[in-house]
């Protein structure tokens, strides 16, 4: 059996970075204000953010081998939480909106991780509908 071997970058934190050097100022992720208009992010600020919260699940203790999961569906607050998680070399775990709010799946049930952040474009709080 032939082994395959990826070429560089060959993680995804690594080819966050290739991408941000080569195209920081490219737009990346568009999301519709309340006017139905995308306002679109670049890579140089979706890293502002991803590095932002990158520090801040560092002074909560997140560390290798970590659980943080985010109610989200999708969205760049996905993107930023995912990419941050992963910096700090920790698990990301995602669990759909409508999961919660539909479902009301109880997260205790599922999730074992250090930090959970919820976030809704309502501004309902999932914890309170639980």
């Amino acid at each position: 059996m032939q082994a395959f071997q990826l070429e560089k970058p060959d993680n995804l934190v690594d080819w966050w970075q290739e991408s941000l050097d080569k195209y920081a100022d490219r737009n990346l992720i568009g999301t519709k204000n309340k006017d139905g208009v995308f306002e679109w992010a670049t890579r140089r600020e979706i890293n502002a953010r991803i590095d932002h919260l990158r520090s801040g699940l560092a002074l909560l203790g997140v560390s290798e081998g970590d659980a943080v999961g985010i109610i989200a569906n999708n969205r760049l607050e996905w993107v930023v939480a995912a990419f941050a998680t992963w910096g700090r070399i920790a698990r990301y775990e995602r669990f759909e909106q409508r999961l919660i709010f539909e479902r009301g799946i109880f997260l205790s049930k599922f999730f074992r991780g250090r930090i959970l952040i919820p976030t809704d474009q309502s501004g309902r709080n999932p914890f309170r509908e639980l």
